[in-house]
């Protein structure tokens, strides 16, 4: 008895070490596996800012796209007109500058892949020089979006797009303002981001990022100085938050806001004064100061220096009436007007549209 209980108290004091060894080893074990975990791998290699800027740029140059507008201008002429577009719907939607693709009968896209694609529009706002045109492709790749409403001057800014028929092209710079107004070819600019990052023709309509792979704005506007010389580092963009609320507007076929009726003039009165030492052929109207040759204005055929006598067969004696029969009217509606320019008097028939934005 006293020897089987002494053989078994062994096995079980054999079994008893053998198990507290074993616990020891493992609590050693995960010890080394937390602290491991805790303190930083310097076997592992530190992506560089750099490499973080090169892994972002890749993520998103597939999202961005080239763009092929033929066409025909009003005044007869055909053009070739190259940009940019970055895709914000996986079926295809992609947005772009409405400039790019104005007056286009032609439409082409190549995506990332090489492939090309015959695209339409979507949506356009000429008042927002944005427009959304649609390819018949699924499964596309969409941008993250930044946070356009708190940038700051000075953070990194990197343009993607076509410059001069150079295929995803990349220039980096920084955010050199913010809230820029611009008039331009017509259209008042506003929210516009300033960048010193190298823009030009045939980037308008690309992905302006931030240093993360972001998009913060669309690729608009060079600044070109006298004599028709780009001024270097004056590019500019329209933040993202603005021309995603426009695209999404357009692709729901949808106006922001209440549909205002718009025709895209500005003028003054024709007073006596004015007539008698200009020698005016009239003694009364609205001279236009503006036309937004995007507008239905000025596709009409409308220029700055005509004077509007006449709407719909009612006599125009001042901005006034002009202003109380556009407000009367509603997007679709004729305006038959009839105006001077110089000696000679002409009919010019509008078609009213609608503000997109307030």
């Amino acid at each position: 008895m006293t020897t089987r209980n002494s053989c078994n108290y062994k096995k079980a004091h054999s079994i008893g070490a053998g198990l507290k060894n074993s616990l020891i080893s493992g609590v050693f074990f995960l010890l080394m596996i937390l602290v491991s975990g805790a303190m930083p791998s310097y076997a592992a290699k530190q992506m560089s800012e750099e490499e973080k800027l090169i892994q972002a740029i890749g993520n998103v140059k597939p999202c961005v796209v080239n763009i092929q507008a033929v066409g025909v201008r009003p005044g007869g002429d055909n053009f070739v007109e190259t940009g940019s577009g970055i895709v914000i719907k996986k079926n295809g939607y992609i947005l772009t500058n409405y400039h790019v693709v104005k007056d286009a009968k032609d439409i082409t896209v190549t995506i990332f892949n090489g492939k090309k694609i015959y695209a339409v529009i979507a949506g356009k706002s000429p008042r927002d020089d944005i427009a959304v045109i649609k390819i018949g492709q699924e499964n596309m790749k969409v941008p993250k979006w930044g946070n356009s409403k708190n940038l700051k001057i000075g953070q990194v800014a990197v343009a993607i797009g076509n410059p001069y028929k150079f295929d995803w092209s990349v220039s980096r710079g920084i955010i050199s303002a913010l809230n820029r107004r611009l008039p331009a070819q017509g259209t008042l600019y506003v929210e516009m981001i300033q960048t010193d990052a190298a823009i030009n023709p045939g980037s308008s309509g690309g992905a302006l990022m931030d240093s993360s792979g972001r998009v913060i704005g669309v690729n608009t506007l060079v600044y070109t100085g006298s004599g028709g010389h780009n001024a270097s580092g004056l590019g500019f963009a329209i933040p993202i938050h603005r021309a995603l609320k426009i695209s999404n507007m357009l692709m729901a076929n949808k106006v922001l806001y209440d549909p205002k009726p718009w025709i895209g003039i500005a003028g003054k009165d024709i007073t006596q004064e004015l007539a008698e030492a200009y020698v005016l052929p009239v003694q009364m109207g609205v001279m236009l100061t503006d036309v937004n040759p995007s507008g239905p204005a000025g596709e009409a055929g409308l220029r700055k220096g005509d004077i509007v006598v006449q709407c719909n067969n009612k006599q125009i004696r001042n901005v006034n009436d002009m202003k109380n029969i556009l407000n009367n009217s509603k997007p679709g509606d004729t305006l038959k007007l009839s105006v001077w320019r110089g000696e000679k008097n002409m009919v010019i028939t509008i078609k009213v549209s609608q503000r997109s934005v307030q």
